[in-house]
């Protein structure tokens, strides 16, 4: 017979006993920056937008960049955020083909691209 585990009791990767340590992400992207403050709008539209110092996120940050922002529990780590240029690049597309969409509905001619 064999002895039982030493320990404590096993877990699968990514099973974690307490729910406020959990890891996840959040996509933010900057809506703006004024004062050494950028604005972060989070994709999550339940969430409040947050105001967080520039030097807390990553390098050379641009108004219109998506972040992938990690958290822990539910507190997002803004030094551990990263830019990511592809999710941007394909937002903007996406929002390129919506406004194009309303441009040919649009017999005003208000909405401009």
């Amino acid at each position: 017979m064999s002895a039982p585990p030493t320990g404590g009791p096993q877990r699968r990767a990514g099973e974690n006993a307490d729910p406020e340590s959990a890891i996840s992400e959040r996509v933010y992207v900057v809506d703006r920056i004024s004062g050494g403050v950028a604005v972060l709008v989070p994709d999550d539209d339940t969430l409040p937008d947050e105001d967080v110092a520039v030097a807390a996120l990553p390098p050379r940050l641009s108004e219109g960049a998506a972040l992938r922002v990690p958290v822990h529990g539910s507190t997002p780590v803004w030094h551990e955020a990263a830019a990511d240029p592809q999710l941007r690049a394909e937002r903007e597309k996406a929002a390129r083909r919506r406004l194009e969409r309303l441009a040919k509905r649009d017999p005003g001619g208000d909405v401009v691209l």
